[in-house]
């Protein structure tokens, strides 16, 4: 994401749309009643087409719409915002009747808020240092099961799942090892189609057993380039679960470690490891974390975009209220994807947790 303009005088910001991940984080930016302007698509017709909605020309305009309501699906294409027409050519479009954005990726869109809190302001600048991450590709291998993924800053993905019907060994060799170079190749196809647009950083195999060390083999005959630039770990699970033990173990794999959803997954095991051995130094839930920053004890806060999405406006101005004193104090706030396990796990206890200096 890029800041092209910011004037918060006026309460206004222009962001340009880089990637897919700065879709979930303008998502989790706008709000109803926010004033958004943008280039878009409408359909013009002429009188004797106006009974007809699927005739008319679609014509560029630039419109300024008050937002009442968008939907976004994880990792796909596009957000779609609708609200009714406050600003537009009027000989080309009627004032106060509703349009819908589709926002896409190199959308440039201006975006006007009454009130633009810190937490929203820290959203962008986030998305803004982390718009050039690349992507990871991980694959978990078990017998004939794969399971393809691609982690991002914002969580992660599923791109494939395969299942091959590999024989056991008491089968003739010559078809076991047909089947599994079949499975093997297939593999690979799917390895090549998603590292063609060359962002992708790092890729990593892993899973239990043996079969991945079997598929680096095939590999190294094949196609020794890719060979050479694969990390190969152990997991105890396969499929998802792969997926969410390879993060979590990212203090081993350089790539992953300095991804900020292995950081935030590092955060909320902490904060389980402590609430495990009954330690006193956390704290969980509105009324325990507002009485620890009256002790000055909060360390660090960990909060679901979930809880920092609600529409409630006096509930956001509380909740950025409390988080600018956090701050003041020197405590450092960590925004908490949802896309992933560790925003799943923190929206048990309230969807808001803090880490303390001390026991109180």
């Amino acid at each position: 994401m890029k800041i092209v303009e910011k004037d918060l005088k006026k309460g206004e910001i222009t962001l340009l749309i880089e990637n897919l991940n700065d879709l979930w984080h303008l998502y989790n930016i706008i709000r109803p009643d926010d004033i958004i302007y943008a280039k878009t698509l409408r359909r013009f017709r002429g009188d004797e087409e106006s009974l007809r909605s699927d005739r008319g020309e679609r014509i560029p305009v630039y419109l300024g719409i008050k937002v009442e309501e968008f939907n976004f699906h994880p990792f796909s294409n596009r957000l779609r915002i609708k609200g009714i027409i406050i600003d537009g050519p009027e000989d080309l479009v009627s004032l106060h009747s509703y349009h819908t954005l589709n926002v896409e990726v190199h959308s440039e869109l201006r975006i006007k808020k009454n009130y633009w809190e810190s937490f929203v302001l820290k959203r962008i600048e986030m998305a803004e240092t982390s718009s050039t991450q690349p992507e990871i590709l991980i694959l978990i291998l078990d017998k004939g099961d794969a399971y393809f993924a691609k982690a991002t800053e914002i969580g992660y993905k599923k791109i494939a799942a395969i299942t091959a019907n590999i024989p056991g060994k008491r089968f003739k060799v010559d078809y076991y090892d047909k089947a599994v170079e079949d499975f093997f190749i297939s593999l690979l196809k799917i390895l090549n189609e998603n590292i063609s647009d060359g962002n992708i950083d790092s890729i990593i195999i892993a899973g239990p057993g043996f079969t991945k060390d079997h598929f680096l083999k095939f590999l190294k005959e094949k196609d020794p380039k890719l060979a050479s630039n694969l990390i190969v770990v152990d997991s105890s699970n396969s499929g998802k679960n792969g997926v969410i033990e390879v993060i979590r173990k990212g203090e081993t794999i350089k790539s992953i470690k300095e991804m900020r959803i292995t950081k935030e997954a590092e955060l909320v095991q902490e904060f389980l490891k402590r609430l495990g051995k009954n330690k006193r130094n956390i704290a969980y839930g509105i009324e325990e974390i507002e009485n620890a920053n009256n002790y000055k004890a909060i360390e660090t806060l960990l909060i679901t975009d979930t809880l920092l999405r609600v529409n409630d406006v006096k509930k956001r101005q509380k909740l950025d209220t409390l988080l600018k004193e956090i701050e003041k104090l020197r405590g450092n706030i960590v925004i908490i994807s949802s896309l992933h396990s560790a925003g799943e796990q923190l929206e048990s206890f309230g969807s808001m947790v803090a880490l303390l200096r001390f026991e109180i």
